[in-house]
Parts: structure tokens; C-alpha cells; sequence
């Protein structure tokens, strides 16, 4: 009997990670479709590419990555967001013959420049708009060391995210797991809606799905 009930408890844990975060929510490219391009952000961590704007879609080809777009979280509310990237970086550690990556990019209104496209004229406003940017990637700086981030980069960008993207401005998560620069999953959480839960689960079925597959070699 029990022999017969594992099976089907692995089968509901797929399905249950996979339904996480869609419904009614629509955000980001979905399942089955190709990645719209390149997903340029400023990355705040990383050995090569720290305090610079990089893709790392383009980086990183056809190998297998997650991408997470967030809303800055509070503090006292970024236990689950804090838990997707402890999650990330032992996933990546435990599967290195997959070659996995991921990176985690904020979307901030704070994050607008003349480099953005939408940085202000006067300037008054202009000090105002540089001094919200540097205190935002201070903050980002610190959660990243706090986090220990070695392998997830941590990056940022517009509130509005890359244009081809078209993330869903009612979405405060939008995670997204690739390869061969097309969406195997997608999903997407409204304010307050993910938890360390639905955390465990998108890791454990990009783990999953890594494994049906052969190693990189």
C-alpha cells in the first residue's frame, strides 16, 4: 500500500508546484513559449559583473536558469523572497553537472536614471532621484552579503522590468525557469501571496525537472 501511495505523492507534488502562483495571475513569458530576448540589469553582486549592467541570459546560452523579478521586500516581510534565495543557491550548489544559474533582479521605481530612460530633467529632482538610487543599492548590497549570495546574482531595474518581459505590474514575484532560452515554468505571486512553502516547492520541482534530463557535459 505504501509502496503505491509514493508515487502518487511525488505526482501531487509536481502538480501542486507547477499550479503555485497562476491563478488569475498572469506575468512574464509563460510556459512553452521562448524567452523575448535579453534581460539586461544592473547586477550588485557576482566576481566579473558587480556594479555593472549585464545579461546573464546572454551569459549563460542555452544552460538551464531561473529568473526572479521582485518588488523590493519589506523589512519583517522578506522571509519568503530571503528563502527563495537560500533555496537558489543549494539547488545550484547540489546540481552543478546541470549547470545551472539564477539571478534575482529587484524592480524599483527608485532605480530610474537618465541611463533607464526615464530619469528626471530638474535638478533638484535629480539629486533627489540619486541619492534614492544609491541608498536602494546599499540596501541591495547588504542583503546580498547578509544573504551570503555567492552563485544567485542579485541584481536591478526599472519597476516596470525589461520591456519584451512583460511583467505583470500587479505581480510582486514573478520567477521564471528556463533552458535552452525557452520557459519551462512560470510563476507568478500577487502582495503577501508567496511563502517558504511555495519556496520549497518551485525548488524542488526545478530540481526535479533538471534530473529528468541528462547532464550538461
Amino acid at each position: 500500500m505504501i509502496r503505491l501511495m509514493l508515487p502518487a505523492l511525488g505526482l501531487s507534488l509536481c502538480v501542486s508546484a507547477a499550479a503555485v502562483g497562476q491563478e488569475g495571475l498572469v506575468s512574464g513569458p509563460q510556459k512553452d513559449t521562448n524567452l523575448p530576448g535579453p534581460c539586461e540589469v544592473f547586477n550588485i553582486n557576482g566576481d566579473v559583473y558587480k556594479d555593472r549592467f549585464h545579461c546573464q541570459v546572454c551569459e549563460h546560452g542555452f544552460d538551464p536558469g531561473v529568473m526572479v523579478f521582485a518588488k523590493e521586500p519589506l523589512p519583517g516581510r522578506d522571509a519568503a523572497f530571503n528563502g527563495l534565495a537560500r533555496g537558489l543557491e543549494k539547488a545550484i550548489a547540489e546540481n552543478k553537472e546541470f549547470r545551472l544559474h539564477a539571478f534575482m533582479a529587484v524592480l524599483s521605481p527608485q532605480f530610474r536614471s537618465s541611463v533607464t530612460g526615464d530619469g528626471a530633467k530638474d535638478r533638484e529632482e535629480i539629486i533627489k532621484e540619486v541619492k534614492a538610487r544609491e541608498e536602494l543599492l546599499a540596501r541591495l548590497r547588504d542583503r546580498a552579503a547578509k544573504l551570503e549570495m555567492k552563485q544567485v546574482i542579485l541584481g536591478c531595474t526599472t519597476a516596470a522590468g525589461p520591456k519584451t518581459y512583460d511583467l505583470n505590474p500587479r505581480a510582486e514575484v514573478t520567477i521564471i525557469f528556463y533552458q535552452k532560452l525557452r520557459v519551462i515554468e512560470n510563476y507568478a505571486f500577487g502582495p503577501g501571496e508567496m511563502t517558504q512553502e511555495h519556496v520549497d516547492m518551485i525548488v524542488a520541482n526545478v530540481t526535479k525537472k533538471l534530473r529528468e534530463k541528462p547532464a550538461v557535459k
